[in-house]
């Protein structure tokens, strides 16, 4: 093994819980299991109460910023980014936080920076799910390869977790796994197979009462 991964392993250790799943993500939260608006005020609650640079306020910062990306108030989300310490971040929450930072450098019209983070932060991900596998991150994975139009690696990695978890009862892994194939088959051109996965998506939309997320299918499907 490595230094670089004995680094990464050792890193990741510390911080097992971190984003592992949407479940372990949320359990704390009494008004949202997604991001969103409720979320984002009991993340900014919660920051207040938490120390910096610790375990819950590493979980509620990247909840806070997803949650702003979700509502699309990226000036807020970029200024939130900018005010993190990276280098004293472990390896994980500092691929996340690379992966937002690409998300508000697109929709500002910087790709070319984007582009360079979310390839950077593929691999990082990549190292990090060799060693510590969890699906949610392989659908993070996959929507980077998205934005990074190689949508023939998106959709491999996609439909092998719908067929590795078929039977999964998380509604967070659901709506993100059909969700991200809507998109795909959309960018693709494939209307039909977007349309399936599109209302594949909606019943666990509704079931975490996720009314953005509930609109943007009904704007696809529509």
């Amino acid at each position: 093994m490595n230094f670089v991964r004995l680094a990464l392993i050792s890193s990741f250790l510390c911080i097992c819980s971190l984003k592992v799943s949407a479940s372990n993500m949320f359990k704390n939260f009494e008004h949202c299991s997604v991001p969103s608006k409720e979320c984002l005020a009991e993340a900014n609650q919660k920051i207040a109460r938490s120390t910096p640079y610790t375990l819950p306020w590493f979980n509620l910062k990247l909840l806070q910023i997803e949650s702003l990306i979700s509502i699309k108030e990226f000036t807020a989300a970029e200024k939130a980014i900018t005010a993190i310490k990276i280098e004293n971040t472990p390896p994980l929450f500092s691929s996340y936080l690379t992966i937002y930072k690409a998300k508000v450098l697109i929709v500002s019209e910087r790709r070319s920076q984007a582009l360079k983070l979310i390839e950077e932060a593929k691999l990082n991900l990549i190292e990090i799910n060799n060693s510590f596998y969890a699906p949610l991150r392989s659908i993070r994975i996959a929507n980077l390869l998205l934005d990074l139009k190689r949508y023939d690696e998106s959709l491999s990695i996609l439909l092998s977790l719908e067929r590795r978890f078929k039977n999964s009862k998380d509604d967070h892994f659901k709506l993100e796994l059909y969700g991200n194939l809507g998109h795909l088959y959309r960018q693709t051109g494939d209307h039909q197979q977007s349309l399936a996965a599109y209302l594949s998506a909606l019943p666990y939309a509704k079931a975490l009462r996720h009314n953005q997320q509930i609109m943007v299918i009904y704007g696809h499907i529509g």
